[in-house]
């Protein structure tokens, strides 16, 4: 999550864990070599941060992200989503809205401003709206990749959490293989 309201406060999780992680670790602070990634709920957090803050991350992944959040929010009006994200009437144009924050994440001068993944599994009902937003992202600078995956010959996963793991295994080890081991 990027950041969660507490009584008019932002408290930024991501920039925290972000010191923390710099403080314990022999991490590199380069733009370049900083990814995110995360599947469902944690695929929209992972877009919001590389979207909201590019200086951060060079690139994302998104397996199922969770795209049409106003289309939930209509349905599923629970104070849960309004201690997240605040009012639905603020929702539009602001930095929880997906195609609001790929609008402002323009290259300069045909300059990509890096690599997003989003991937998703047949069927999945989202599918339209990421398609919509690697359009935009990729207009906007970005190589993008966006595509319909198949993880089992045999049919469909039997979780969702089987898809998330095959997919961020398939990412890493493409990441291993361009890094060169």
């Amino acid at each position: 999550m990027h950041a969660v309201s507490f009584g008019g406060m932002e408290f930024s999780v991501r920039i925290f864990f972000i010191q923390i992680l710099e403080k314990l670790l022999p991490i590199s602070k380069k733009r370049k070599d900083r990814m995110i990634a995360g599947g469902g709920m944690g695929g929209y957090g992972a877009l919001r941060a590389f979207l909201a803050e590019p200086e951060n991350y060079g690139e994302a992944a998104a397996w199922n992200p969770h795209l049409g959040m106003e289309k939930r929010y209509e349905k599923h009006l629970s104070p849960d989503l309004r201690y997240t994200f605040g009012e639905r009437k603020a929702w539009k144009n602001s930095g929880n809205d997906l195609f609001y924050l790929a609008e402002q994440h323009k290259g300069q001068n045909g300059s990509v401003m890096g690599k997003i993944r989003i991937q998703w599994e047949s069927g999945w009902a989202d599918r339209e709206e990421a398609e919509r937003l690697a359009e935009l992202c990729r207009k906007n600078g970005n190589d993008v990749m966006a595509s319909e995956e198949t993880v089992r010959k045999d049919g469909p996963v039997s979780d969702v959490w089987e898809f998330y793991d095959q997919m961020l295994c398939r990412w890493l080890l493409e990441k291993r293989e361009e890094w060169g081991k």
